[in-house]
């Protein structure tokens, strides 16, 4: 009798992990790339897309699907998250670290 698999919880079932390409070309590490695993996963957290205010008044996203359970935890993460990047010209209009927020992602 073969076990019932489930998705994968950490990729979403595709085995691989976009944002992680740079470590062992982005495969899963929890599902070794297959997409599925033998436990049922756990409720997931809601997932927030981060923002900042750019000089000229407009946003701009530069992180989407934070899962965090709490929306001051992903302001957290992404202020964490914009302080290593801060440098990079993806943030040169920046208003600064105060300007950024996040938005509960849209389905």
């Amino acid at each position: 009798m073969s076990q019932k698999l489930h998705k994968c919880s950490k990729c979403q079932g595709t085995g691989y992990l976009i944002h992680f390409a740079h470590i062992f070309n982005g495969v899963c590490f929890q599902c070794e790339g297959f997409g599925t695993q033998k436990t049922k996963p756990s409720n997931a957290k809601p997932k927030w897309d981060c923002f900042f205010v750019q000089k000229d008044g407009t946003t701009r996203e530069w992180s989407t699907n934070v899962r965090c359970s709490r929306e001051s935890t992903a302001l957290k993460y992404a202020t964490q998250d914009y302080n290593k990047r801060s440098s990079y010209p993806h943030f040169a209009n920046s208003i600064g670290v105060d300007s950024i927020f996040v938005k509960p992602t849209q389905k």
